[in-house]
């Protein structure tokens, strides 16, 4: 495909690629999913790049993950390195990496073993006690940001330290979750989620304890791949039977939650009551006492694209935050989710491991799937199905995508262009 920014908005393969988009609807009746090369074409993942994860809410991780002040996490997101840390004032930050004299990434270690060089620097995590020392020169700034030190710069005309700090990002709290932005002019994440909190509100997510993050680096599809799995329940009794089926295909529940475009929400009805994917079909942790009978027997999931999905279940919560690292690969973190005083039973390490084991043959069963997904679509006869009436999140979704694609490509553009909303 040409690149559609290079080419211009009106060139005949941007015309073509925004007429495909139409067939992408909001309806799974009608609808069709998004044209193949959109799940490898080098240039639709920068276009991805501009009209998405420059734009929207990215998660970044969980608040109890920096409890105390000083508390940190080192990764990169959407190919910017940054820095999520709890400030001396107790305040969630989400900062840039980048030194701002020679653009080190100040938590590069500064050592390391022969040959560690060519390897790709994992996430970092720890206290940055009185601030952040970048190890190239030495400049060091503090939890918010501000340049706090920076060795014989007092020679240099024009230095100026209360100028300079490391670029802070948006960045809000939903229900524990912490995400960023990097748009300056993007509309709270908070206030648009706002319909989401009394459906969510008897789980109590923001108190919830999380498991230490399982971490997947570089997993061979796109992130729309993983996603689209994820929120499909037209494949739970056929690719996962029986191991799914106290939460079969039918019944997929369809919701109406006014989140500005913000989320794709939808319930999961169990088989019985106070249900669970665990080896018994009942939930191995107490049964979550807040929850109404309804919602003893409901799984609802909870889809932030472009990062992150939550499922909620009666006696427990997962996350999975995926964050694409080009347009064929991404890493992925996921854990449990449990009310923290559960964490005192006894027994608790057996029942996160035996339901861990469960989950990931669930798991497995998927990536299996996605990575032969990905490899279909650059086929010369990859398909745009149709959608099951189960795979309508699927299509929402889809529909989501295609809109940010089409207004990308449209923006300061005389040409038309109608793709439909959900």
């Amino acid at each position: 495909m040409t690149d559609m920014r290079r080419k211009g908005h009106g060139s005949e393969e941007s015309l073509h690629f925004i007429d495909e988009l139409r067939a992408t609807t909001g309806s799974h009746e009608d609808g069709r999913g998004l044209p193949p090369e959109c799940y490898y074409d080098d240039d639709i993942f920068r276009l991805e790049l501009e009209t998405i994860f420059h734009r929207e809410w990215m998660c970044v991780g969980r608040a109890d993950q920096i409890p105390t002040p000083g508390d940190y996490m080192g990764l990169t997101v959407a190919g910017e390195p940054v820095i999520v840390v709890r400030d001396d004032e107790g305040k969630v930050r989400v900062l840039s990496a980048v030194c701002r004299h020679r653009g080190l990434i100040i938590t590069c270690p500064g050592d390391g073993e022969y040959n560690q060089w060519l390897e790709e620097p994992g996430d970092t995590q720890g206290n940055c006690g009185r601030g952040f020392r970048c190890p190239y020169h030495f400049w060091t700034y503090g939890s918010d940001g501000r340049l706090i030190g920076a060795p014989d710069m007092q020679r240099t005309p024009g230095f100026q330290r209360e100028e300079i700090s490391l670029p802070n990002f948006r960045s809000e709290v939903w229900q524990g979750f912490i995400f960023m932005n990097l748009d300056p002019d993007a509309r709270s994440l908070v206030e648009r989620m706002k319909a989401v909190d009394p459906l969510v509100a008897n789980w109590k997510l923001s108190e919830m304890a999380t498991e230490p993050p399982t971490h997947m680096r570089n997993l061979p599809w796109n992130w729309k791949i993983m996603h689209e799995n994820s929120i499909d329940v037209y494949h739970v009794d056929r690719l996962h039977y029986p191991r799914h089926a106290v939460l079969p295909a039918k019944g997929y529940l369809p919701l109406e939650v006014p989140t500005e475009d913000a989320a794709i929400v939808f319930g999961h009805v169990a088989s019985h009551k106070d249900f669970a994917l665990s080896p018994i079909g009942h939930p191995l942790f107490p049964v979550i006492e807040s929850l109404t009978d309804e919602e003893r027997r409901r799984s609802y999931v909870i889809f932030i694209p472009p990062t992150l999905l939550i499922i909620l279940n009666s006696d427990s919560a997962f996350y999975r935050i995926v964050h694409a690292r080009d347009a064929q690969s991404i890493d992925i973190r996921q854990t449990l989710m449990v009310p923290a005083p559960y964490q005192s039973l006894p027994n608790y390490s057996d029942l996160v491991e035996t339901g861990a084991a469960m989950h990931l043959r669930l798991n497995y069963q998927d990536y299996i799937v996605d990575a032969s997904l990905q490899r279909a679509m650059s086929s010369t006869v990859a398909p745009r199905g149709l959608y099951a009436w189960n795979e309508a999140a699927v299509a929402q979704f889809d529909n989501w995508v295609a809109r940010r694609y089409a207004a990308g490509m449209a923006k300061n553009d005389p040409v038309a262009v109608d793709v439909r909303s959900s």
